[in-house]
């Protein structure tokens, strides 16, 4: 469907149809980046949840499909740092959407998740418009929980120069002086 000619994509197919992909995640954990601690399960597998529990010394997991619909959070417009947003859950919660009570706020990006963010686009998303970073501080190493590149909220209403950077790549990206 991305594929006919009159639809325009801004980020390139390969890495759309990549990126739809949860399993995307284990090339780059087999590349040697951190991703979250993830159990990849086989089509129909039923989960043996008591030993993820257990292996993850947690009370809270989350299962998700590995094709969906639909912390960190780190925006890149042409391989540069937009911004860095911090979202925090509501009191006694880990969800950090709005929906859930949980807060973003603009944060200055700590140089070294700026670096550990950059390796993750320089090798998998170095020729997209947008990317969208979203990890989390585990004792101070970096863990992927989503490289976002077909619909990333990029919270552009968090800094006042971010549309201008955007419409500027967007322009370079369409070759429009």
């Amino acid at each position: 469907m991305l594929k006919c000619p009159n639809i325009r994509i801004l980020n390139p197919y390969d890495k759309i149809k990549w990126n739809s992909d949860k399993h995307y995640l284990q090339h780059i954990e087999n590349a040697g980046l951190n991703i979250i601690p993830t159990f990849w399960l086989k089509k129909n597998e039923k989960p043996d949840l008591l030993k993820y529990f257990k292996l993850l010394c947690t009370e809270k997991i989350v299962i998700k499909p590995s094709i969906s619909a639909r912390f960190y959070y780190t925006a890149f417009h042409e391989s540069n740092t937009n911004n860095c947003v911090l979202k925090t859950p509501k009191s006694g919660d880990f969800r950090v959407q709005s929906d859930f009570g949980g807060v973003a706020h603009l944060k200055s990006a700590p140089n070294q998740l700026i670096q550990y963010a950059k390796k993750y686009v320089e090798i998998f998303a170095k020729d997209c418009l947008f990317t969208r970073v979203d990890g989390l501080d585990i004792d101070g190493q970096f863990f992927l929980i989503e490289l976002e590149l077909i619909e990333p909220y990029l919270f552009l209403l968090h800094d006042k120069n971010s549309f201008e950077r955007f419409y500027k790549a967007l322009k370079q990206l369409l070759n429009i002086n």
